[in-house]
C-alpha cells in the first residue's frame, strides 16, 4: 500500500524528523497517487538517488553547480532557498535542508502549491530507509528496494563479524580536505564510517570537529591503521600512497603500510558508506572478511542501482 506524504498545515507544526531522518512539510491538498515530476533541488546527495532511479528529468531548477550540471535555472544556494525563483520554476516541491529554510519561507512556498521535503541523505545509518521513502516519492520501488537489500545485507554481516572483535583497533582518519590535512571527531560522517567499520577512532573527543594534522600528536597516539578518504576525481594508486604517507613519517602504521586510502564515493556518502565500511573492514580484520570480496559488492552496488560501470576498487592499500 502506497505510503502517503502529504500532509495538511495543522500537521505541518508538529512534523519533525523522524525515525528515518526524513522530514516533510506540506501544503493542503489530496493525497496524490502519482510520483513527483517537477522538483527544486538543494542536495547532491539527492541527485545521485535520482539519477539511480533515472528521474534526473524531474529537476526543474536547482542551485548553482547542479542548476549547470542539469541546465536548470538556479534557485539560490544549496544553504539558501531562492522562494521567488522556485515558483517561477512550476515546481511541485522542493528537497532541501531544514535548517536552511524558515517557517516563513515553507508558508510562501505552500501556498504556491509546494511541498517541502527534508530527505538529506547525510547519514548512512538511515539510508536505506531514506531512499526507500525517496522510492515511493519517485515510484521507484523496485529500484530502492535493491539498495535497501543490498544495505541491509551488508549492514547485517558487518554487526555480526564486528561482534566477535574483542579489542577494536584504533584509527587516525583524515578527511578529503589537504593542506592542511585534517582528521575529524565524533561528531562527523568520517568518524561513523569508521566505528561503523569496527575501529576506535583517536580523535572522537577533540572538541573541534576537523582538527588539522598534529604529527606529534599522532605519533605520541600510534594508531593501529590509518584511513584517509580522497575526492571522487583522484586516482587511487601506489605514487599518491607514498606521497600521502612519505608526510606521516614516524607514525609506525604508515612506516609499515597500515595504510587504506579511500574513493570519498564509498567514504562519507550515505549511499556508498556502506561499501567504504566494507573495505576498511577487510583491511583491519582481514581474517573475520576473509570471504567477502568488496569489489564485487561495489561493482553490485554500481551496476544495479547506481546505474553505471564499475570503474575499479574504490580503495587503495598497499
Amino acid at each position: 500500500m502506497k505510503r502517503k506524504k502529504i500532509f495538511s498545515m495543522m500537521a505541518i507544526c508538529a512534523m519533525a524528523v523522524g525515525a528515518t531522518g526524513y522530514s516533510v512539510q506540506a501544503s493542503e491538498e489530496e493525497n496524490k497517487t502519482e510520483g513527483l515530476n517537477k522538483i527544486v533541488v538543494y542536495n547532491s546527495s539527492l541527485c545521485t538517488v535520482l539519477e539511480a532511479f533515472g528521474k534526473t528529468d524531474t529537476i526543474v531548477g536547482a542551485y548553482g553547480s547542479l542548476s549547470e550540471k542539469y541546465n536548470v535555472p538556479e534557485c539560490g544556494a544549496w544553504n539558501e532557498v531562492d522562494v521567488e525563483a522556485v515558483i517561477s520554476t512550476g515546481a511541485e516541491a522542493i528537497f532541501g535542508y531544514e535548517q536552511y529554510i524558515t517557517e516563513e519561507q515553507i508558508s510562501q512556498l505552500n501556498e504556491a502549491g509546494i511541498e517541502c521535503y527534508f530527505i538529506e541523505l547525510s547519514d548512512a545509518d538511515t539510508a536505506a530507509d531514506e531512499v526507500s521513502e525517496l522510492g515511493e516519492l519517485f515510484e521507484c520501488q523496485e529500484k530502492a528496494e535493491i539498495f535497501a537489500e543490498l544495505y541491509n545485507t551488508y549492514d547485517k554481516l558487518l554487526e555480526e563479524k564486528l561482534e566477535m572483535v574483542e579489542e577494536p583497533l584504533t584509527v587516525y582518519v583524515e578527511g578529503t580536505a589537504k593542506e592542511p590535512f585534517k582528521t575529524a571527531n565524533d561528531t562527523t560522517a568520517a568518524h561513523k564510517l569508521v566505528t561503523g567499520a569496527g575501529l576506535t577512532n583517536i580523535y572522537a573527543d577533540n572538541e573541534t570537529a576537523y582538527p588539522e594534522r598534529n604529527i606529534e600528536a599522532v605519533i605520541t597516539e600510534q594508531p593501529d591503521v590509518i584511513v584517509k578518504l580522497w575526492g571522487s576525481d583522484t586516482t587511487l594508486d601506489e605514487t599518491l600512497y607514498q606521497e600521502y604517507t612519505a608526510g606521516l613519517a614516524g607514525v609506525e602504521a604508515a612506516d609499515e603500510n597500515r595504510v587504506i586510502l579511500l574513493n570519498n564515493e564509498v567514504g562519507t556518502t550515505a549511499v556508498g558508506s556502506i561499501i567504504g565500511r566494507l573495505y576498511i573492514a577487510k583491511f583491519a580484520y582481514p581474517n573475520l572478511f576473509e570471504e567477502v570480496n568488496v569489489d564485487e559488492v561495489y561493482e553490485q552496488l554500481c551496476t544495479s542501482f547506481l546505474g553505471k560501470e564499475f570503474s575499479g576498487s574504490g580503495a587503495f592499500i598497499k
